[in-house]
């Protein structure tokens, strides 16, 4: 099984490691266990969601978080807002982070939210500016921000206020890291970190970018390569290739995906694949999933599955399985990774949505 074998630490060669492809009996087997585990420690997702079904496009005018499967409207559009992000899930299931942008007035204003679940009233942390003209009910992709395990701050990668940002003014298309206090609002921007900005695939930090121990996050600098940074000592390693990185609840790995690569043969192209870094040096290396190659005839046919899985592994609170996506038609669904047994089972479209929290 290709995850008890990646799981373990020692010595013997590393073995590039493929996917398990089971189907049948024992993913539906999978399917079960991840299902009982979500509502037996009422693992907590949310999405950006419509009321309507008949509206195309559908109109996005509330936030749902699933709690153990079981949804409910935690947030709806009010009268002077426009549009709401993606929500991002605390890890430990408690609150949300998104996105929203308002017009009381003539003025559109947009800021990162935050809300406690059991309060259902969102208060704005952070004013980021306005990218463009907004629709209400427009759909918008979620926000690259993580929360720490303490719930006490976010790394954000966004574009905040030139108020904020040292030096001045910045030039509107150019987004930036930076930390939020949650409790006092404070913002503080990494101005010396490099970082990507929109020129390549993959997020530059993810829901799951924290270390457990509150100090350190990874990133995606400008060159596709990972990097930690520790908000102690304000130093920066770099830990290798790569994009999307998430920490594994118990610290030990850091899981990413691998750039792209383009072929020679123009019809074709490799997909990154997954893998799992050690988080502490020597930061050793093991493929978690081999992503295979696809054809570009499949994209300009609309045939999104041929592209492989996409997005980042995102970690469940327990640390037993690993969720990532992969095109079904335009829809990306969720596909679960039995960490006990290597088999995979695709799941639902809400099974699981682009953070998901709660307690081991």
């Amino acid at each position: 099984m290709w995850f008890r074998r990646l799981l373990t630490v020692g010595g013997g060669a590393i073995a590039a490691i493929l996917l398990s492809t089971s189907t049948g009996r024992s993913a539906g087997e999978v399917e079960r266990r991840w299902t009982e585990a979500l509502r037996a420690k009422g693992w907590i997702t949310a999405f950006s969601d419509s009321s309507r079904s008949d509206g195309v496009p559908a109109i996005i005018d509330r936030i749902v978080a699933s709690v153990g499967g079981s949804d409910r409207v935690v947030y709806q559009l009010g009268p002077d807002d426009q549009s709401l992000g993606e929500p991002i899930v605390s890890r430990d299931g408690t609150s949300l982070a998104f996105v929203k942008t308002e017009r009381p007035d003539a003025t559109a204003r947009r800021g990162l939210y935050v809300l406690e679940l059991h309060n259902q009233a969102p208060r704005r942390i952070a004013q980021l500016q306005v990218l463009g003209p907004s629709l209400r009910g427009a759909y918008m992709r979620p926000c690259e921000c993580g929360w720490s395990h303490d719930n006490r701050r976010l790394v954000v990668f966004e574009a905040p206020t030139p108020e904020t940002m040292i030096g001045g003014t910045r030039p509107i298309t150019l987004r930036y890291l930076f930390l939020v206090d949650v409790s006092t609002t404070a913002v503080t921007v990494l101005s010396g970190l490099e970082t990507a900005n929109g020129t390549r695939a993959g997020a530059v930090v993810t829901s799951q970018a924290w270390s457990p121990d509150n100090r350190r996050f990874v990133f995606r600098n400008a060159t596709d390569h990972l990097r930690i940074f520790d908000t102690v000592t304000k130093s920066e390693e770099d830990i290798g290739v790569g994009t999307e990185a998430t920490w594994s609840p118990d610290g030990k790995y850091i899981a990413a995906k691998l750039p792209t690569e383009r072929r020679t043969d123009l019809s074709m192209r490799k997909n990154g694949d997954y893998i799992l870094i050690q988080a502490e040096p020597p930061y050793t290396r093991r493929t978690l999933l081999n992503n295979g190659s696809s054809r570009i005839d499949s994209l300009l046919a609309f045939d999104f599955y041929g592209l492989g899985y996409s997005g980042p592994a995102i970690w469940s609170p327990d640390g037993n399985f690993l969720v990532v996506g992969r095109y079904h038609g335009e829809e990306l669904r969720p596909y679960v990774i039995d960490a006990m047994t290597g088999v995979t089972a695709r799941l639902s479209r809400r099974a699981c949505g682009p953070s998901l929290g709660g307690r081991p």
